[in-house]
């Protein structure tokens, strides 16, 4: 690949990796780090309705969700960004062929040429059907 283009790619990289820690401290400031007293603004700690707890309880899981998936897209950021400095990005894991352009812009952490993801995606399908 290109030093310009790798570069570039680099950037992306390190613009999402910031966006995404970002968002990331955002949510855990807001959501994990409150109580649910300070959160809901009552005075007592426990909601007095059954219907409240659980959008209570639906709000915290979505928001450990979407945490959990912060966490996982950020790991897939700095293992892109490792590549990077090891001269490996752009490069299939599995069969050593280039990642095209188009897929790499669409998306940068790709570590695997869309046909070696297509029958990556296709196995596991057909583990799932025949269990």
């Amino acid at each position: 690949m290109e030093k310009e283009k790798l570069a570039l790619y680099r950037e992306k990289l390190i613009d999402l990796q910031e966006s995404h820690l970002s968002e990331k401290k955002e949510l855990e400031a807001d959501y994990l780090h409150n109580s649910q007293k300070n959160e809901s603004g009552d005075l007592s700690a426990y909601s007095l309705h059954p219907a409240d707890m659980a959008t209570d309880t639906y709000e915290k899981e979505k928001n450990i969700a979407i945490l959990s998936n912060l966490s996982n897209t950020l790991a897939a950021i700095n293992e892109a960004l490792y590549r990077v400095e090891q001269g490996t990005y752009g490069i299939c894991e599995e069969c050593g062929k280039e990642i095209s352009s188009a897929r790499l812009d669409a998306m940068p952490t790709a570590c695997l040429c869309i046909e070696c993801k297509t029958k990556k995606d296709n196995n596991k399908k057909n583990n799932k059907i025949g269990r």
